[in-house]
C-alpha cells in the first residue's frame, strides 16, 4: 500500500475495511468425538469483489429459519434466516473454497437423542445411484429425515 503526499506535512492512504460477515448456511459435517465441523460446501466470499475473505475468528450461531427457496436447475436454492436471540455454539476457525470449518458443542444444537453420537457417513466410493434418505432440521431444531433421489455420482 502506498502512502500520498497532499502536502508537505500531509499524506492520504486509501483504505477498504470490511470487519463482519454474516449469513445462515447449511451444516455439512460434525465428529463429535473432535468437535470438529464443517459447513456451507462453499467458501465465504467477499460480496463486491468474488475474492475469498480472509477470516480471523468467527462464531456459529444458532438460527431461525424465516423462508426457504427451492432451487431447480441452473438456480440455486435459497434459505433466509434470522440471527436474532441465537445462541453461540462453536467457533470458525478457517474459512476455504470448500467451505468452514471449526469446532462447536453440538449438544444444544441437535435435539434428539438418536444423533448425539453422531452419524456414520459415506465415502464416496460407497455413493450409489438411487434412492436415499438426508437428514435435515428446516424448523428449528426438529430433525426430519426427507427421501431424495441421487441421479449419478
Amino acid at each position: 500500500m502506498k502512502a500520498t503526499k497532499v502536502s508537505q506535512n500531509e499524506y492520504r492512504l486509501g483504505l477498504w475495511v470490511r470487519d463482519s460477515a454474516s449469513g445462515v448456511g447449511t451444516m455439512s459435517f460434525y465428529e463429535p468425538n473432535s468437535k470438529r465441523f464443517a459447513a456451507l460446501g462453499h467458501g465465504i466470499s467477499d460480496s463486491d469483489t468474488g475474492d475469498l475473505l480472509n477470516i480471523e475468528s468467527g462464531a456459529i450461531i444458532t438460527s431461525k429459519l424465516v423462508n426457504i427457496t427451492k432451487g431447480r436447475k441452473g438456480v440455486p436454492g435459497e434459505i433466509k434466516g434470522s440471527i436474532s436471540n441465537g445462541e453461540e455454539v462453536g467457533e470458525v476457525e478457517k474459512n476455504t473454497n470448500f467451505g468452514i470449518f471449526g469446532e462447536m458443542e453440538i449438544g444444544s444444537v441437535l435435539p434428539k437423542d438418536e444423533y448425539k453420537d453422531g452419524l456414520e457417513i459415506a465415502v464416496r466410493d460407497e455413493i450409489k445411484t438411487g434412492e436415499a434418505t438426508l437428514l435435515c432440521s428446516l424448523e428449528n431444531g426438529k430433525v426430519d429425515e426427507y427421501k431424495i433421489l441421487i441421479t449419478r455420482n
